[in-house]
């Protein structure tokens, strides 16, 4: 009989009631017993076979028993440890919530031993590479799924059975940006454009960030792939570049977002009021613009297009409101109230410095300015009307009104009305943003001036200057 065994120097024993002699494995951990009996003596042929190992080895003991013998053959005898091995476990890096891995991935192998022993060394190899010597943790890169193999082995030399753990890793990278107030809206962040503090941005995954005093913002541990990014838009901002974006994150990413104020209030470069009872007064000084039947006088305002078009920007959706605040009511507007009306001028006008109306003493003014019968007086000292052609205009035919005889809006004066009294003018701003109308600002009448009724709103010299509010969207 052959016997088999993995260690040199193990004696070999065959027993029943005869005891053969105790030959020692060679190198190879084999050993050969013969002269085995099997006559009637021996009617089953049956026999235990025992491993024995030396003195000092980390082997138990072993024996094959009840083996019936008949013709040479050939036995393997497994050897057990005499103790437990080692046992090592392996801990990855915080996991994805997709269930992959950051990259690198970090592993930390943890080994302990039998009682009374101590572990000597622990190995591992990664996706079949060489084997390594753990020492401290190590780390995993690269896209895709990556095995690792470890085992340990104690001070007596015992080892432990090879584990391994298979895992994939997706690499995860940072998207960031800034948050800024773009005040030329050209969607980028020019030098001076400050940062915006307390912006909120969430992705579709779930992530969000704040940001810092700055304008700054982090969104780390992303892994591969699209995400849509929203911006939370402050209060009475509104964005100038797209919200939200899609983002393709293949590597460390940046994202920016200009933002703008969505209200803008302009005041008036120029107004007045004119009286067709005393057509040749300037009144473009004047602290008050008067709304009234008698003389019919009537206000005038005009704001400047580059100012709008900066209001309004690259929006395509926005409202804009003319407000007049009333400094004085006459309370002469009948039991209901009567209208005003707000119409587009036609006609470019200039505004003059005259203010005769409630001032002491009255002063004329010098230089140009408008007046009932003029757009453009040329001495508006004298009570001349210096005017002619392009610079003259016709308030008294309403067949040549220098403004559209169809109200842009309306408004209802009642006694004892104060605050403020507002316009919608969106439709007017909008076609100056497309160069369908010349911006020469707007004139403000009784509807019926025939009837009675006077208000006196504040002009740019008053107390509360004529406002033009556009809000974006």
């Amino acid at each position: 009989v052959n016997l088999s065994l993995p260690i040199n120097g193990y004696t070999a024993t065959a027993t029943t009631s005869y005891n053969g002699s105790s030959p020692v494995t060679d190198s190879s951990g084999n050993v050969t017993l013969w002269l085995l009996p099997n006559d009637s003596g021996y009617p089953n042929h049956l026999y235990s076979f025992t491993a024995t190992p030396p003195n000092g080895s980390i082997y138990s003991s072993f024996a094959l028993n009840n083996i019936s013998v008949t013709e040479d053959q050939t036995e393997l005898i497994s050897l057990q440890y005499n103790h437990d091995t080692p046992v090592t476990t392996a801990d990855l890096a915080i996991q994805n919530p997709d269930e992959t891995y950051s990259d690198p991935t970090t592993v930390t192998l943890t080994a302990s031993a039998a009682a009374g022993y101590t572990v000597a060394n622990t190995y591992y190899k990664v996706d079949g590479g060489s084997q390594q010597t753990y020492t401290d943790p190590f780390t995993v890169t690269g896209n895709g799924e990556h095995t690792i193999e470890y085992w340990s082995v104690d001070n007596s030399g015992v080892t432990e059975s090879h584990s391994t753990k298979t895992f994939t890793i997706h690499s995860t990278y940072t998207l960031s940006g800034a948050v800024y107030i773009d005040t030329n809206e050209n969607g980028v962040q020019d030098s001076g454009e400050s940062g915006y503090n307390g912006a909120t941005h969430t992705l579709n995954s779930g992530q969000t960030a704040t940001t810092d005093g700055n304008g700054s913002y982090e969104i780390p541990d992303l892994p591969t792939g699209t995400y849509t990014e929203t911006l939370t838009v402050p209060n009475d901002y509104v964005a100038t570049t797209t919200n939200p974006v899609s983002v393709l994150i293949t590597s460390d990413t940046t994202a920016n977002f200009g933002i703008i104020n969505a209200t803008t209030t302009l005041t008036p470069i120029a107004d007045s009021f004119i009286k067709e009872g005393s057509q040749n007064e300037n009144e473009g000084g004047s602290s008050l613009l008067r709304i009234q039947s008698s003389g019919h006088n009537r206000a005038l305002v005009k704001f400047d297009q580059s100012q709008i078009q900066q209001a309004v920007g690259n929006s395509q959706n926005y409202t804009a409101t003319l407000q007049f605040t009333i400094s004085d009511n006459g309370n002469n507007w009948g039991a209901t109230g009567r209208t005003i009306d707000l119409d587009r001028l036609t006609q470019n006008w200039a505004e003059g410095n005259g203010f005769i109306a409630r001032n002491t003493p009255p002063y004329r003014g010098t230089g140009l300015g408008l007046t009932w019968n003029c757009a453009t007086d040329s001495n508006i000292a004298n009570q001349n009307d210096d005017c002619s052609g392009n610079s003259a205009w016709n308030m008294s035919n309403s067949s040549l009104w220098p403004f559209e005889s169809t109200p842009t809006a309306t408004a209802t004066i009642i006694n004892n009305q104060a605050g403020t009294v507002t316009f919608t003018v969106t439709s007017d701003i909008q076609s100056f943003i497309s160069n369908i109308n010349q911006n020469y600002g707007w004139l403000v009448k009784k509807t019926n001036e025939s009837q009675t009724g006077q208000v006196s709103f504040s002009s740019k010299e008053g107390a509360t200057s004529p406002k033009l509010i556009i809000i974006r969207n």
